[in-house]
C-alpha cells in the first residue's frame, strides 16, 4: 500500500513538473518538484548488487512451452502483464548483459529429466520452473541448492514475500523460490470474490468494512450469503440461473491454509522437528461451520459441488448468479473482463475473530536452483535482480489487471489486494502431498465437509502423514 501511494505521489510530482515547464514564471517550481522526485527515487530501496558484465550470457530457464509466459516474455504485445514481464526481463538483461533461453520440457512434473541432469552432473539449466508438489518431493533427494546460501540474495528485502518465506523455510533452509520473478503465485492466489452491485442493491454489509474491522469470519460470511436467494424463473426449484449467496464447483484445496490451518506444525525456528497438527478444536470447528453452511441439503442460497466442473461456478458468478465465490484470481478474472459487474476481492474469511491474520493461500510453479549450477554468484545476483524487477514491474501490472484498471484509482479495492499479496502463503505441508496420496492438507476439507467426519478421516491417514513428517525432518536436520 505504501509503495503504491508513493508511486502515485511521485507520478503527481513528475506531472506537475511537466505541466510547469511550459511557463517561464513557474520554472523554479518545476525544478524544485523534479529535484524532490529525483531525491525520493534515490532513497528508494534497491538490491545491493555488484556491477557485473556477463557478456551476453544466456540465462537458461527450464520450463514448459505452456508456462514460460509467467517468467519470460520475448516481446511487447500490448497486454499489460506480458509487457511488465518483458520490462522486468529487459531491466535485468540490460543491467548484467544477459539474454534468456528456454530449456523446454513436456511437463512441469517431469522428475525423470531432472534426475537425469543431476545424476549426470550436467550444468544444463540455471533455474527450473516446476510444479510445487513435484518440487517439494524432488528437494528431498538433495537435487536443489538452499536458497539462503546463494550469494547476494537478501530475503529480508520487500521484494521477497515474507509470509511465503516463513512458510517455505524449515530449520533455516529453503530449497525453492516463490517471489516476484514470476506472476504464477499471484495468478494462483485464492481469494473471495463478491458482487459489489448486489451488496449495494440488497443493502448487505460491505465485506471491505468487515475485513478492516476484523469481523470477516466464516459465520458472518455465511450469514450474509444465506440472505440471498432469488428464484429467477419462478419454477420453485434451485437452478443455475437463480441468484444465490455462494457458488463453488471444483476441488477445495488451498482452503485449509487460507483458514490458518497447517497440517505440519514447525516446533521451533531452528529445528527440523514438526508435529501433525490437525486433530484439534480449530479443525473441528472449521469443518462444523463449513458443513452447516455448504455441506448439508436444502439450502438454496449455496451452489456447491466439490467434484464439479471448475468452470461452472466461475461462469455463474460472472453472470451475476452468485454473491460470493472462492477462486484463484487468475482463473476468475478472465470471466469478468467483459462484464459490467462491479466486483470486489477480499481474503478468505477467518475461522473466527481469534485468528490473528487474514491469509491468502496460493500454489505456484516454484523456482529451484539445481546443485549442478556452475556459477552460484552469478545465479544469486540474477535471482535477486529478477525478484526486484518483478516487484517493480510485474506486481503492479498484475494488480491493475486483477481490478480491471482500478488499482490506481480505487483506494479500498487496492488496499484489499495489497493485503492479500502481502499475506499470501504456499503451504509447506501441501508441497509433500504427492508423498501421501490424498494428503490431508490437500484433501481434508473435500473429504469431511459433507459428512462432518473429521475424527475418522484423521485416524485413517495419521500413520502415513507421520511417516512423511519423519522423512522430511530427516532431510532438513
Amino acid at each position: 500500500m505504501k509503495k503504491r501511494i508513493f508511486l502515485c505521489i511521485l507520478a503527481a510530482m513528475l506531472c506537475l513538473s511537466a505541466v510547469s515547464c511550459g511557463a517561464p514564471e513557474d520554472q523554479t517550481t518545476a525544478d524544485t518538484s523534479a529535484e524532490t522526485a529525483a531525491e525520493t527515487v534515490e532513497t528508494e530501496a534497491k538490491p545491493d548488487l555488484p556491477d557485473k558484465d556477463y557478456e551476453g550470457y544466456s540465462y537458461r530457464i527450464l520450463t514448459t512451452d505452456n508456462t514460460i509466459q509467467y517468467i519470460h516474455s520475448p516481446e511487447v504485445t500490448g497486454e499489460v502483464v506480458n509487457d511488465a514481464v518483458y520490462e522486468a526481463n529487459a531491466q535485468v538483461g540490460e543491467q548484467f548483459n544477459i539474454t534468456y533461453e528456454t530449456i523446454s520440457i513436456t511437463s512441469n512434473s517431469d522428475t525423470n529429466i531432472i534426475q537425469a541432469y543431476i545424476m549426470a552432473g550436467d550444468d544444463a539449466y540455471d533455474v527450473g520452473q516446476l510444479h510445487d508438489c513435484t518440487t517439494g518431493g524432488m528437494a528431498l533427494n538433495g537435487w536443489f541448492h538452499n536458497i539462503y546460501e546463494l550469494p547476494y540474495v537478501d530475503t529480508t528485502a520487500e521484494w521477497w514475500p515474507q509470509f511465503t518465506l516463513e512458510s517455505l523455510t524449515l530449520n533455516g533452509k529453503m530449497y525453492y523460490i516463490s517471489n516476484y520473478t514470476t506472476y504464477r503465485a499471484l495468478h494462483e492466489t485464492r481469494v473471495t470474490f463478491f458482487n459489489q452491485d448486489m451488496i449495494v442493491d440488497m443493502g448487505l454489509e460491505n465485506p471491505y468494512d468487515m475485513v478492516k474491522e476484523g469481523s470477516w469470519t466464516i459465520d458472518n460470511m455465511a450469514a450474509i450469503s444465506n440472505e440471498v436467494y432469488v428464484d429467477v424463473n419462478g419454477d420453485g426449484k434451485q437452478d443455475k440461473g437463480d441468484v444465490m449467496g455462494f457458488v463453488f464447483t471444483n476441488a477445495p484445496y488451498c482452503w485449509l491454509e487460507s483458514f490458518g490451518i497447517e497440517a505440519y506444525k514447525k516446533t521451533a525456528k531452528d529445528s527440523a522437528e514438526m508435529t501433525l497438527d490437525l486433530n484439534h478444536e480449530t479443525t473441528y470447528n472449521l469443518i462444523d461451520k463449513l458443513h452447516n453452511w455448504m455441506g448439508g441439503t436444502g439450502n438454496n442460497s449455496v451452489w456447491v459441488n466439490f467434484g464439479g466442473d471448475r468452470n461452472e461456478a466461475m461462469e455463474m458468478f460472472a453472470a451475476g448468479s452468485g454473491l460470493f465465490t472462492f477462486k484463484c484470481i487468475g482463473d476468475q478474472i478472465p470471466y469478468l473482463l467483459d462484464t459490467e459487474m462491479t466486483y470486489g476481492i477480499v481474503p478468505f474469511p477467518k475461522v473466527d475473530e481469534l485468528q490473528e491474520d487474514y491469509v491468502s493461500a496460493c500454489t505456484d510453479l516454484l523456482l529451484s536452483i539445481p546443485i549442478t549450477a556452475g556459477d552460484l554468484e552469478r545465479t544469486g545476483i540474477i535471482t535477486e535482480a529478477m525478484s526486484y524487477a518483478g516487484y517493480k514491474h510485474i506486481l503492479p501490472a498484475y494488480c491493475e489487471k486483477a481490478l480491471k484498471n482500478r488499482y490506481s484509482t480505487d483506494e479500498e479495492s487496492a488496499e484489499m489486494l495489497d493485503m492479500i499479496f502481502q499475506n499470501r502463503i504456499i503451504s509447506f505441508s501441501y508441497l509433500f502431498v504427492n508423498l501421501v496420496p490424498g494428503g490431508m492438507q490437500y484433501q481434508l476439507i473435500a473429504q469431511t465437509v459433507k459428512n462432518n467426519n473429521v475424527a475418522s478421516y484423521y485416524q485413517s491417514g495419521e500413520s502415513k502423514e507421520l511417516a512423511t513428517i519423519a522423512k522430511i525432518t530427516e532431510f532438513y536436520q
